[in-house]
């Protein structure tokens, strides 16, 4: 969910890869719509990263949602999270990192729901 100026690269690329079936993109959200994910979620997930100007968000405010959410999160060790995520609620992994994302989610995807309801 979100939208921003990466839309139609990512739109393209997930064309490209054959992965329509798989990736949605979302966009904007409301407040509710971005509360009703939450809730159906299992983990969420934030990817991270300093953008190559120096742009960054401190402390995303998502991580935080999820986390009052009680849903466990997955994030890059960049920025601000490794201060709110760590294993009790969550997974760290590298930035720019998309084996180790993957790896995570399926560590996640292959936990059970007791399990993760009690990391959320």
């Amino acid at each position: 969910m979100g939208d921003g100026p990466e839309r139609s690269r990512l739109d393209a690329l997930i064309a490209q890869l054959g992965l329509g079936d798989a990736v949605s993109l979302e966009g904007s959200a409301t407040p509710d719509a971005v509360r009703a994910a939450l809730e159906d979620a299992s983990v969420f997930c934030l990817p991270c990263v300093v953008a190559s100007d120096g742009d960054l968000d401190s402390q995303p405010v998502v991580i935080k949602e999820a986390m009052a959410m009680e849903v466990p999160v997955v994030a890059s060790d960049e920025v601000g999270n490794p201060e709110i995520v760590d294993a009790a609620v969550g997974r760290l992994v590298p930035p720019r990192n998309p084996k180790a994302l993957a790896c995570t989610l399926a560590e996640l995807a292959a936990t059970d729901d007791i399990q993760l309801h009690a990391m959320g």
